[in-house]
This record gives structure tokens, C-alpha cells and sequence, in this order.
């Protein structure tokens, strides 16, 4: 019995304060805390990185509303026949109903449009945001945990959490997800300035992230497609493209050299923002373009032929998807 008190009390607590109309629920709470966290660390490491700005946070911003409005329409569309008699539903997101795979998808989109709007190198700002990705999944996974959702499946022994949204002890699938998150983070930072080719420390998270997923819904409640789970062929999938891309990646980094291999992985150039083009990267950095000396701005004083092998300060590649969280349960979790 002092288990499920301790399973029932101490952990899950939906709402963290209620006063009258006003309610701070656990899951909103430590979605944004996780959010703030990795913004801050990954403006941080762009400041380190040289491409830091004030732009960075409007960018993470946008981010994370467009990966919660995905993340959202994804939760629904694989649950649809919860929302059928009650359409108005689809809008409540203070309770869960996220699927973090529809979260790094949208949050994706838009870092790819930034960065071919404002001639920001797209690995290198995917690299940049990489180890705050692990770190916002990581927090907010404690929001799922006192929530309630994203339970796990009974357990065999007297031990386990409750949920409300299902009977029995489960398995704390949401503390074995953050704990791992928490290793991944350790392990992307300490990474970060040992990779051989922009973009790798992305296709890193990529596939650990997908290993981790891969492994705890093996012990999650959660919808089947054949033998595997939603989750797991998204998992499956997400990380063979990663660890094609990391080995393109670093085989080009031995034929190119680590500074321009990853220009045309998505078949799209970003050459004519070095040297030449310092001016477009300065200005989504925030910054003036460079006037008077022109060897100032650049390794080579041809900055106006747009030379991609010179000045190697304006090459940015970066793509990211905010950490907005995901949940999953029959009534009111997410994916």
C-alpha cells in the first residue's frame, strides 16, 4: 500500500497550483522550462560558435509554436476517434496530446526556411541547438511524469507508478526516457567540438535520440503498426537516414574538407554567403555588413566574386526543432 500511496502522492500531480480561475498545470509548466533552458544554452553556444544574435531566440521561438502545432496535428491524426465526437478537444493541449516526432518535424520546417531566408548555413545551426534539443526533452519529460501520461505497461512485480488515464502499476517510461536524454545531452556536449564535419553532431542526436525512443517503447502503452510501435517505425526510419547522412557527411569531409561538406546535402548551395555575402549572414546575425576594408571582412580580398573557399566566419549550417514535448495515452497523453 506504501507504494501506491507513494506512486499516487509524491509523483503525479497534474496541476501544481489552482487559485480560482487560474491553474499552473505540471505539464505546460515543464514544457516551457525545459524550452527556456534550451534556448538560453543554445544562444549560448551560437555567441561561442560566432553566429549568435538576438535573432536566435525569435527563431526558437517560432520554432516551438510551429512544433507544438505539429506535434499536435500529429497526436490527432493517430488518435483520431478521440476527437471525433468532440472536436473542440483538439485545441486542450494543458493535459498533454503531443507527439514529439510532429514537434522536431515542425520545428525543422522553419529552421530550414530561416536559414534560406537569412543565408544562415543550415548544419551549422542544427549543430548549435543539437545538445539543447536532448536537454528540453529531458525537462519536460518530468511535465508527462507528473501528468500522468505517456505511462508505461503493468509491471510484473509490486513496484511501478500509478497514472490516472489507466489501471495498475506501470513502468516510469517517462523517468527512463529523461534519464537517457539527460546521458544524451552529456554526451552532445561533450561532442560538440569533436566531430570531423558540420551537421554530424545533428545526424548524433538524430540517431541516439532514436535508439533511446526505440528502446522505452518497449516499454510504453502505445498504438502498433505490425510488431512495432507508431514511435518505433518513426524511430527506425528517422535514424537510418541520420546514419546515411553521417557518413556522407564524413566522406566528404575527407575529400572537401570539414568546411564545406555539408553546402549541398540538401541540394541547395550556401557558398555565396561566405566571404562575398558576409553581409547577409552579419545582417541575420543582427549585425551591419563590414565597410571599408574589404580584406577585413574576409579571408580574401575577392569577397565580391562570392568566393565559397574563402572566409570561413559566415559558413553556418544549422537546422533544429525546438524541444516541445510530446505525450501520449489513451484519454490525454501523447506520442
Amino acid at each position: 500500500m506504501s507504494i501506491l500511496l507513494i506512486a499516487q502522492v509524491k509523483i503525479m500531480h497534474p496541476y501544481l497550483f489552482k487559485w480560482g480561475p487560474i491553474t499552473i498545470w505540471s505539464y505546460g509548466l515543464m514544457l516551457d522550462l525545459g524550452f527556456i533552458l534550451g534556448a538560453v544554452l543554445a544562444a549560448r553556444e551560437a555567441d561561442r560558435r560566432g553566429i549568435g544574435g538576438a535573432w536566435m531566440y525569435d527563431l526558437l521561438l517560432a520554432m516551438l509554436v510551429a512544433g507544438v502545432v505539429v506535434s499536435r496535428a500529429l497526436y490527432v491524426l493517430l488518435n483520431l476517434g478521440l476527437y471525433v465526437s468532440n472536436p473542440w478537444t483538439i485545441f486542450n493541449i494543458t493535459e498533454g496530446g503531443l507527439a514529439l516526432h510532429g514537434a522536431l518535424l515542425g520545428g525543422l520546417l522553419v529552421a530550414i526556411w530561416f536559414c534560406l531566408k537569412k543565408g544562415i548555413a543550415f548544419f551549422e545551426l542544427a549543430d548549435t541547438v543539437s545538445p539543447s534539443l536532448a536537454l528540453g526533452i529531458a525537462v519536460a519529460r518530468w511535465g508527462c511524469m507528473l501528468n500522468g501520461c505517456c505511462y508505461g505497461i503493468p509491471t510484473s512485480g509490486k513496484w511501478g507508478i500509478l497514472t490516472r488515464y489507466a489501471p495498475g502499476l506501470r513502468h516510469p517510461t517517462q523517468i527512463y526516457e529523461s534519464l537517457l536524454a539527460f546521458g544524451l545531452f552529456a554526451f552532445l556536449w561533450w561532442a560538440r567540438d569533436r566531430i570531423r564535419a558540420r551537421g554530424q553532431l545533428f545526424m548524433l542526436f538524430l540517431m541516439m535520440y532514436s535508439v533511446i525512443r526505440f528502446f522505452v517503447e518497449f516499454f510504453r502503452e502505445s498504438s502498433y503498426i505490425g510488431p512495432l510501435t507508431h514511435a518505433q517505425a518513426a524511430s527506425m526510419a528517422i535514424a537510418l537516414v541520420a546514419l546515411w547522412l553521417f557518413f556522407r557527411l564524413d566522406r566528404q569531409a575527407d575529400g572537401a574538407g570539414a568546411a564545406t561538406t555539408s553546402d549541398t546535402v540538401f541540394g541547395v548551395s550556401y557558398n555565396d554567403v561566405v566571404a562575398g555575402n558576409e553581409g547577409v549572414a552579419g545582417d541575420a546575425r543582427g549585425e551591419k555588413p563590414s565597410s571599408g576594408n574589404p580584406a577585413g571582412d574576409s579571408a580574401s580580398g575577392d569577397s565580391a566574386a562570392g568566393d565559397g573557399a574563402s572566409g570561413d566566419g559566415a559558413v553556418n549550417e544549422g537546422a533544429a526543432g525546438d524541444g516541445a514535448d510530446d505525450a501520449k495515452s489513451d484519454s490525454g497523453g501523447g506520442e
